[in-house]
């Protein structure tokens, strides 16, 4: 009996993927066998600190100290088939995460690094290449990324045990699900066979768990995408930050 996919495993499984779209070699059969298995993986966030007024919608975290209100969200991205180039006779949309720095299996904030070019060359940063989502109902017209509102929850916090130095995570719990050609990874090259492959992993989301990422507190938690917005565990009727 398989156990459930930790970060690493999802990483590993995405990488077989990747370099199988990439060489157009068979697949060892790795990839498809891990359909079904269960998983739970935390998508660190809200690293640098507090978000900015200008940032509503944004993922992150905000403390308003007068009213002990932190206010933490986050918003999935909603993709279409055809955002991934995938073909298929039912036109559905996917609602998920991007899974960020997929080099490393940690899922800590990053250490901050001196990212000065020591050469005098321009720093060219990568684009996203790896994320993880759930098949929903949809059609040709679904709204692009970032236009359904956040998933939020707001809880008191006294000032001296807000602990956010080290920011939050969404921990993400469910099952690989198929997503193309009866595999749960699906990768496509936009940018043609020099472009390291943007793989989506298909999933279905059991649950969605909001954790204060220096304490391990579970602040929310959702059964499932789609679910409604505000978590379980929020103190909804405190003042918004």
């Amino acid at each position: 009996m398989f156990g459930s996919l930790d970060r690493s495993g999802i990483l590993a499984i995405a990488a077989e993927a990747a370099d199988v779209s990439a060489s157009a070699e068979p697949s060892s059969g790795d990839t498809r066998q891990a359909l079904g298995r269960r998983f739970s993986i935390a998508l660190p966030f809200g690293c640098e600190g507090p978000l900015r007024d200008d940032q509503q919608d944004a993922t992150g975290w905000r403390y308003d100290e007068s009213s002990q209100a932190l206010r933490v969200q986050f918003a999935p991205v909603t993709w279409r088939t055809t955002d991934w180039r995938f073909r298929s006779e039912d036109e559905v949309s996917f609602e998920g995460f991007w899974i960020a720095r997929p080099w490393t299996t940690s899922e800590a904030c990053p250490v901050p690094t001196d990212a000065e070019p020591r050469d005098g060359g321009p720093i060219t940063l990568p684009g996203q290449t790896l994320a993880i989502g759930q098949a929903v109902d949809g059609d040709a017209s679904a709204p692009q990324a970032g236009t359904k509102p956040p998933y939020v929850a707001v809880v008191r916090v006294p000032p001296a045990d807000l602990r956010a130095e080290r920011g939050f995570a969404i921990r993400l719990k469910g099952r690989l699900a198929v997503v193309r050609y009866g595999g749960p990874v699906g990768c496509v090259q936009p940018g043609g066979s020099e472009q390291r492959p943007i793989c989506l992993i298909g999933a279905t989301f059991d649950e969605i768990v909001l954790e204060n990422a220096a304490t391990g507190e579970t602040l929310a938690r959702w059964s499932g995408i789609g679910k409604g917005r505000v978590g379980s565990a929020a103190i909804s009727n405190l003042p918004q930050p």
